[in-house]
């Protein structure tokens, strides 16, 4: 948050499963006045699913452009 600016965080991979993780990143974000949010526990461990929605969130960012190809 410190580092981008931001006033949101998202626990993901398989570091989303460690509840203690999740606590302390909840106590720091609450320190900072923002929001935290995590994935379903199904889709919180390191698979393509997830790397292709980052992916695809990337995609329709990017002002530039870019084929899928």
């Amino acid at each position: 948050m410190s580092h981008c600016g931001s006033k949101e965080v998202i626990v993901v991979g398989g570091v989303g499963c460690n509840v203690r993780l999740q606590e302390m990143i909840q106590a720091m974000v609450e320190e900072r006045g923002g929001k935290m949010g995590g994935i379903d526990e199904r889709y919180a461990i390191d698979n393509g699913a997830m790397i292709a929605y980052a992916g695809a969130l990337e995609f329709k960012s990017n002002k530039q452009e870019t084929t899928l190809e």
